[in-house]
């Protein structure tokens, strides 16, 4: 299995993974436009097994003050033939080395069961801290970090991305 960036010409079968998964009442040239914003700051990646993407994300470079850094994973797919063989857990991994939980934290919206990021080490946020019905906003980091982060102000958590 191969870890890395998506290339320009893997983003449209990823977005239609995506579209499948989210389509939120938008048509699939809707959905692009939307996904297409979060390119400026982010950056796509996969998991590779042969010559089939198994699974992919976005890794979102969100606002933070200096020295801790922000980050957000979104649009976390697997495509219906490649689910329940522990692709996405592998290509989440992958992408937290990328960070340091001591300076870096990783924040997430989970649409799914949030004990799969769990078994990963994202923790739920408090309840007060929550923005969006339906989705849990998920935090991996160290315990100074988590800390402060909760200790903080619900205005310091982004929106759902």
């Amino acid at each position: 299995m191969h870890f890395r960036p998506a290339e320009p010409l893997e983003i449209p079968a990823i977005l239609r993974d995506g579209y499948a998964a989210w389509p939120k009442g938008r048509t699939f040239d809707q959905y692009c436009t939307d996904n297409h914003k979060e390119e400026a700051y982010g950056t796509r990646y996969v998991l590779q097994d042969g010559e089939d993407i198994t699974s992919s994300l976005i890794l979102l470079r969100l606002p933070a003050a200096e020295p801790v850094r922000r980050y957000g994973i979104g649009s976390v797919v697997t495509p219906p033939e490649h689910r329940g063989k522990g692709y996405a857990s592998i290509l989440l991994e992958n992408c937290l080395r990328l960070a340091e939980p001591e300076t870096d934290i990783v924040l997430l919206y989970s649409d799914i069961d949030p004990a799969f990021y769990g078994r990963i080490g994202f923790r739920a946020l408090p309840e007060a801290l929550q923005k969006k019905a339906g989705s849990v906003c998920m935090a991996y980091c160290g315990e100074r970090l988590w800390q402060d982060l909760i200790a903080g102000p619900p205005e310091s958590i982004p929106d759902y991305f």
